[in-house]
């Protein structure tokens, strides 16, 4: 026999077993939650998984290698304490426990290493910068494309929403343009 994988989408916990969802003919297999290991315990409803199947037999199961989870709880964090190792307990959305450097605090979004259970960066900064700063070029180059087509009051738009957006970042702002 051949063995063949399929990415499925896992749908929920069901006792010893995790209900995936084949993506292509939403048929709904049962996986014993023991193929996964330790890991399961960083599933989400909705996430991807890799089931590999030897006929209709289930034999092996991995969840992504990297998950991105929302810390639902923690202890209050130290503000700037980035120099120290300390780690602290915290609860993702999911219901899985990670420990987290000090300063990461409850609704950061996270990346954790499945294979691990390790906690590897918080990512909702990064996120937020980078979208940012890709909003931040779409507007000035909108502005710069369509400067001599437009009116002024399309012009004073673009360019309120466009501080507004940026209005906590001084150094992103928008420069006034006549």
């Amino acid at each position: 026999m051949r063995v063949e994988y399929k990415l499925m989408e896992f749908l929920y916990n069901d006792a010893d077993f995790l209900v995936c969802m084949d993506k292509e003919n939403f048929e709904q297999v049962p996986v014993p939650k023991e193929l996964f290991g330790d890991s399961f315990v960083f599933l989400k409803e909705g996430m991807e998984v890799k089931v590999s199947f030897e006929g209709d037999n289930v034999i092996l199961a991995e969840p992504p290698t990297f998950v991105e989870l929302v810390i639902s709880y923690c202890e209050p964090g130290l503000k700037g304490d980035t120099a120290t190792n300390t780690l602290k307990p915290a609860t993702l959305d999911n219901g899985a426990t990670v420990n987290v450097p000090l300063f990461v605090n409850e609704g950061d979004k996270v990346k954790v290493d499945t294979r691990t259970g390790a906690y590897v960066e918080r990512v909702n900064l990064r996120f937020i910068l980078q979208t940012k700063k890709h909003l931040l070029r779409n507007i000035q180059w909108l502005m710069v494309w369509v400067k001599n087509d437009m009116d002024i009051i399309t012009r004073a738009f673009i360019y309120c929403f466009a501080n507004r957006c940026f209005h906590r970042n001084k150094q992103h702002s928008i420069p006034h343009r006549h």
